[in-house]
């Protein structure tokens, strides 16, 4: 279970968001504020350095946690926001997300 969960997490990062275009971006679920979007970049980051210094289940569930909001913003993002460096941002989450599935893969293994 763990292995096909560490497959399929890029998939899902990758699948789940639609492109950015002016009909996605001017629907109601794309009519909000886009600021808890970019907290959860930053506040992954923050996660990462702490995950770093669990052992054990403790890391692996703490990593686990993280992907699913990391992974649900990053679909936000790429859905809605329109801007000219919606690539930069979407780059920054694939990393974060790279980042967050190398320690569940190191510490769930």
């Amino acid at each position: 279970m763990r292995f096909l969960f560490m497959l399929l997490a890029p998939a899902l990062a990758i699948g789940v968001s639609a492109p950015a275009s002016a009909e996605n971006a001017g629907s109601a679920f794309c009519n909000r504020d886009l600021s808890p979007v970019s907290n959860t970049l930053s506040q992954t980051r923050t996660a990462l350095n702490v995950f770093a210094k669990l052992t054990g289940e403790e890391r692996c569930e703490a990593y686990r946690r993280q992907l699913f909001p990391v992974v649900t913003a990053r679909s936000v993002l790429a859905a809605c926001n329109t801007s000219l460096d919606r690539d930069k941002a979407v780059t920054q989450f694939d990393q974060i997300i790279e980042q967050v599935n190398s320690g569940i893969a190191d510490s769930c293994g």
